[in-house]
């Protein structure tokens, strides 16, 4: 794609004197890089397989041997078929979907906003202790009457003493027991709540259960059930495949595999053999016409001189139809840019997924409790409680304001119930009929029962007594029912990029490791130095998409200040630095300025070298990673910059570091060439390593 721009260029730009230049330049720096290779060959200090590995962009590490296993353990955790393989380790993957599907049924019935549903317990349950008191109230004022009536008439009574001395005890101590009862249920009462307002409030949020009751029928529920259980056995089937040591594997695989299926090329040093061949295999086979193209252009070349050329890169012309079909094989794959690490992404984030997954075992839990419930009886008796809602609201605020200012005091009645106690029934009956203590403990039961008397009763229905007391628990549920939609919808979400698989191709090959061969000296230094060229000539024939990059600045400055984690937001503000903005926004001025200096191709080598002079400032380039910048745009906001632009720019090379000391090292290397270049086209010259820059017309 960069090379169509590059084409361009020249057909409609008042800069393209510069741009065939550089391309002359390009193709004379691969002549001088296959010389040192093809020398290499002959002198069996190189071998094939490294030159073919690097052209390939394999890289250092590349082992083609471990390549098929490489394949193979990528195809057996992202396999074609997501339900092959031994134990079907995938099997019933689509459940997830349809299972989120009817989670989102869920969802939808029970609204959006959770909090909204979910029963404020610490209300109601205010309301229920003090129910509990009031039922006390009740119960204890009868003990009291029946007691008064007990004493007043212990003389006369018909019953015999142990039943009159047992009922005496009891009543008292039923009485104390009450006293217990008050101080444990109104302990947590939460006062402020007990008003007409919040009774309704939540008994309508009860009520919003009954847009739910159809779905949660046991004939509704069994599907969402059998679904839950399909993920969860999916999990456990996922779990150890996608395990700490397992993803750690898997990184290392891919970055082997990528290496060789989307490589954007290799960095320069790991590509001691072939340096000037940037673009791998592609540059590597126009070398031929690389030749034909630089020694025909105004150069003739007598017999001897083309028999001694074709004699010279013979070796590589056959390395080179020997690597078409791999060749060939790359050519044919998919893009793949960007791939990597949304893959690998994948696979991690499919690790905390199954544990989420696990996760949601209490879901299956609450689904299973609410599976059984009888919502429709339910709903109708809580709507007699929203009817009543408003008695029951202000009974309530009475009751509890004044049981808080009553004393229940009962020291003479546990003084004297403990004075009549005893095992001899005839003594404790005694005692009772002599007692002194009798008309005070009276006088302290009818306070008491004139307290209780004065209390106001509450219009809860028994049935909502027993209804609140088990929607403590059931409200447990759905909390977790809660948590758990949410996350079950969460986990689906990220699984759609889960379910995308991946082509991989496994590249098979015979070749060995390299040796280095000190001609590559030249060749090192010139494509170090003509690199900062190409990169500024691509970056300039993309300078468009450029300016699409420019344009979102602020977006971009502004996804950077809302990142969280320091350390990734100190990657992508050096990524996106203002060094880098202006090496950008300079390269049109500086392709400007070189094609005002250089307005006609040069006839000599040194008219050809004095571009290597720099004839313009480079210093002001700084080196910009547009493949990762791109990548991290993208991770922030995928929306952010345009995909075609996206996947145009992370082509774009722009090795601009140590611009200056490369043009220099590469500016000596070109003049050492020049005697190489002399003895083809004039045998008669000597080819010593002078740094002469003869001329030829």
């Amino acid at each position: 794609m960069a090379r169509l721009r590059f084409r361009a260029i020249k057909k409609r730009e008042r800069n393209k004197v510069i741009v065939e230049l550089v391309e002359r330049l390009l193709a004379y720096g691969r002549v001088i890089n296959g010389v040192a290779l093809a020398d290499g060959l002959v002198k069996g200090a190189i071998k094939e397989s490294k030159i073919a590995e690097e052209l390939f962009n394999f890289g250092r590490d590349f082992n083609i041997a471990s390549l098929k296993l490489t394949a193979d353990f990528v195809s057996e955790l992202y396999p074609d078929d997501p339900c092959a393989g031994d134990g079907k380790p995938c099997e019933n993957l689509e459940v997830i979907g349809e299972g989120a599907k009817k989670l989102d049924e869920v969802g939808q019935k029970l609204k959006p906003n959770y909090g909204a549903i979910l029963v404020d317990w610490s209300v109601l349950d205010s309301f229920l202790r003090l129910k509990i008191v009031f039922d006390a109230v009740k119960l204890r004022r009868g003990n009291a009457h029946a007691l008064i009536e007990k004493l007043k008439n212990r003389s006369g009574t018909t019953e015999d003493k142990a039943t009159l001395i047992g009922g005496i005890t009891f009543l008292i101590s039923e009485l104390q027991q009450f006293k217990k009862i008050c101080e444990d249920k109104l302990k947590d009462v939460n006062f402020e709540s007990l008003t007409e307002k919040k009774y309704l409030e939540e008994v309508e949020k009860i009520l919003g259960f009954e847009a739910a009751g159809s779905f949660l029928k046991k004939e509704s529920v069994e599907p969402l059930k059998e679904k839950l259980t399909s993920i969860l056995n999916l999990a456990k089937e996922l779990k150890p495949k996608l395990s700490k040591e397992n993803l750690s594997k898997m990184r290392r695989n891919l970055k082997q595999l990528f290496r060789v299926v989307n490589s954007p090329g290799l960095p320069a040093e790991e590509k001691s053999l072939t340096p000037a061949f940037y673009s791998g295999h592609s540059d590597f086979a126009r070398l031929s016409k690389d030749v034909e193209d630089l020694f025909e252009y105004k150069i003739g070349l007598n017999g001897s001189s083309k028999q001694k050329l074709k004699q010279l890169f013979s070796s590589l012309k056959t390395l080179n139809k020997n690597m078409e079909p791999v060749a060939s094989a790359l050519r044919n794959k998919q893009s793949m840019l960007g791939v990597e690490d949304n893959v690998m992404k994948d696979f991690e984030d499919a690790e905390k997924e199954v544990d989420m997954i696990e996760a949601t075992q209490p879901l299956l839990d609450c689904v299973e409790n609410m599976s059984g419930s009888n919502f429709e009886q339910d709903i109708t008796e809580w709507k007699k409680e929203k009817v009543n809602s408003a008695k029951i609201g202000s009974s309530a605020k009475d009751f509890a304001e004044k049981i808080r200012k009553q004393s229940f005091e009962l020291s003479n009645s546990t003084s004297f119930v403990n004075s009549i106690k005893n095992n001899d029934i005839s003594v404790a009956y005694d005692n009772l009929q002599k007692s002194t203590d009798v008309d005070n403990v009276i006088k302290e039961l009818e306070e008491l029962k004139n307290n209780l008397e004065n209390l106001e009763g509450m219009l809860i229905s028994d049935w909502a007594l027993s209804a609140v007391s088990m929607l403590n628990a059931k409200n447990q549920h759905d909390a977790k029912l809660k948590v758990a939609v949410n996350t079950v919808r969460s986990v689906t979400k990220e699984y759609e990029s889960f379910l995308n698989k991946i082509k991989t191709r496994k590249v098979r090959s015979a070749e060995k490791t390299p040796t280095l061969e000190e001609g590559l000296k030249i060749s090192q230094n010139l494509s170090a130095a003509l690199k900062i060229y190409r990169d500024l000539i691509y970056a300039y024939a993309s300078n468009k998409d450029i300016q699409e990059l420019l344009k979102i600045d602020t977006q971009i400055e502004s996804k950077i200040a809302q990142m969280t984690d320091p350390d990734q937001k100190k990657k992508v503000k050096n990524l996106w630095s203002e060094e880098t903005k202006k090496t950008l926004a300079s390269i049109p001025g500086i392709i400007d300025k070189l094609g005002q200096k250089i307005t006609t191709i040069p006839k000599t080598l040194t008219e050809f070298g004095d571009i290597l002079k720099s004839p313009v400032n480079l210093e002001v380039l700084k080196p910009v990673d547009l493949l990762n910048l791109i990548d991290e745009v993208q991770s922030m906001d995928a929306n952010l910059i345009d995909q075609g632009v996206a996947d145009r720019l992370r082509t774009v090379q722009m090795d601009f570091a140590n611009g200056k000391l490369k043009m220099e090292h590469g500016l000596a290397a070109f003049l050492l060439s020049i005697p190489w270049f002399n003895s083809l086209t004039n045998p008669s010259q000597a080819t010593s390593a002078s740094g002469s820059s003869t001329k030829h017309e």
